[in-house]
Parts: C-alpha cells; structure tokens; sequence
C-alpha cells in the first residue's frame, strides 16, 4: 500500500468513503476543469499473470511532475512495488514496477481521501480519485 506525498512515496491505509469516480467509467474532459483519468494498466476488471508487472495511470493532461498518490482506500489490497513511480515525458502517465502475487485480488486507487498529489500541472487542481480492482491468476 502506497501514497504519495509530492515528490515521495511513503507507506500509508487510507480509511474514508465519498463520492469518488471509479472504473471502469472512464469520462470525457470536455467540459471538466478536474484532471481525469483516461486509461490504466491493468485495466479495471484485468486478470494478470503472478509477477512483475506495470502498475500505469494516464490522465487527460500533463501533471505535476514528481507529485502522486497511488494510494490504498477502505479496502487494503496494495500490490508490492518496490521501486519509485516515473512520469512520462508528455507528462500525463506515470508508472510503477510492482508485483503480483499468485491468487490475489487488489485494488489501488489514483488520489484518495487526504492523498490528492496527482494533480494538474498548469493549474495544480487535484485529479478526480479513481479506483481500478485487478486480480491475479491462481498457478495451475
């Protein structure tokens, strides 16, 4: 479980509810001053292999630099990443090497509760939260 405070990645549950976009919705930013979401990998509802693999969000629009939260919610369910985010260079996805364990189902969320840091690089205004569930196959 993992969220960041700009520029670091610290250890952290978060506990709250509230009226949070989640997958697999994905909205247009047309009419939104909010940063979204456009795509995640994996994407909501995936199965993945056990292993390394690439935990990616993209948004609508480039971001803070060095400024996330991949965060846990009410539902503790974080998978191991043991290095450090790194953002695109159009600035709009960041991405962390993680690892899946055989048979687990997680869920990570994008900004959640008072981890907001992904945030919008022109005007600062944080990215609406956004939730992805993934699980893993079990080996056969």
């Amino acid at each position: 479980m993992l969220a960041g405070i700009t520029g670091v990645l610290i250890a952290s549950f978060v506990w709250g509810s509230g009226p949070f976009q989640s997958s697999p919705q994905i909205q247009s930013s047309a009419a939104s001053s909010t940063p979204i979401v456009v795509a995640t990998m994996p994407v909501d509802g995936a199965r993945i292999a056990p292993g390394p693999f690439t935990l990616s969000v993209t948004y609508d629009r480039a971001m803070a630099p060095d400024s996330m939260s991949f965060a846990t919610g009410p539902q503790p369910a974080f998978p191991a990443c043991p290095g450090a985010p790194r953002q695109s260079p159009d600035g709009r996805t960041y991405s962390i090497e993680c690892v899946a364990e055989a048979g687990e189902d997680y869920i990570v969320w994008f900004n959640y509760g008072e981890y907001m840091n992904f945030r919008a690089a022109e005007t600062g205004m944080p990215a609406t939260p956004y939730r992805v569930r993934f699980g893993v196959t079990a080996p056969r």
